[in-house]
């Protein structure tokens, strides 16, 4: 039932968004959300903010779905790189989640989070005047580049989860909203209690955006001033995701 829910939802998009490959695995991740924007709105141009770029293969995964849904892509990514040492002097419990054996890809040895290594990779896919890499503190950089971010499409929030910088990095990012009432906002880690704290605030602040799960680790926030078939597409790919994790553990 949930996946009839899914195809007849949108019945124009339906097979434009779910040819080639197995939907069912997809729905609820980034690049399912950001396909399906583009495919239900007919988008032509789709704009990519990330807090939070680490190595870089996030963003080159959604830009190349986002290519491949037809659209022409802009994409910012605000971090730190390779400039992290004065935040985790201030923040040990962070740093103690890297380099440990047992998640080989979240580690700093290999210089893969800096500018430089990032820079190379988004030139595999995009043109050097199709993106920007922003480096320093977050809650001070992103409302710097306001005008830079101020299109969005969808804004991936993935960078400190401490509730006091998190919160900072939702305020300077839902201001353009006020100009941008199409844009969505994919928070990442929602089990960690800073994220979940706010996710929390959201729900209940009586803002005009709702919030909807996307999978056991990411949520969407979007404006009640969506098409009500939109919002529905997301909620029902949190029910559909939750389904599959269910079914994955059996």
């Amino acid at each position: 039932m949930l996946r009839e829910l899914m195809k007849r939802a949108y019945s124009g998009v339906s097979r434009r968004l779910h040819q080639g490959g197995d939907w069912f695995s997809q729905v609820g991740t980034l690049e399912w959300l950001a396909s399906f924007v583009i495919t239900a709105r007919g988008l032509k141009q789709f704009t990519f903010v990330e807090v939070g770029v680490f190595k870089g293969d996030n963003a080159v995964s959604v830009v190349n779905t986002a290519l491949g849904s037809g659209a022409a892509v802009t994409y910012v990514g605000f971090d730190l790189f390779e400039h992290n040492e004065s935040f985790f002097a201030s923040h040990p419990d962070d740093l103690a989640m890297y380099d440990l054996p047992e998640y080989a890809y979240f580690e700093f040895g290999s210089g893969g989070h800096a500018y430089a290594a990032v820079q190379r990779k988004l030139r595999t896919v995009l043109r050097d005047s199709d993106f920007i890499l922003v480096a320093g503190d977050s809650t001070t950089t992103i409302p710097a580049h306001r005008l830079d971010i101020k299109m969005a499409t969808v804004v991936f929030i993935d960078g400190c989860h401490d509730y006091d910088i998190v919160a900072r990095d939702w305020n300077n990012i839902k201001v353009l909203f006020d100009d941008n009432n199409n844009m969505v906002v994919v928070f990442d880690d929602t089990t960690y209690s800073g994220v979940n704290q706010l996710i929390s605030e959201i729900r209940t602040d009586g803002r005009p955006y709702g919030v909807y799960r996307l999978n056991f680790n990411q949520c969407v926030v979007a404006p009640y001033s969506l098409p009500l078939k939109e919002r529905l597409m997301y909620r029902s790919a949190g029910l559909i995701s939750k389904l599959r994790e269910t079914t994955n553990r059996k």
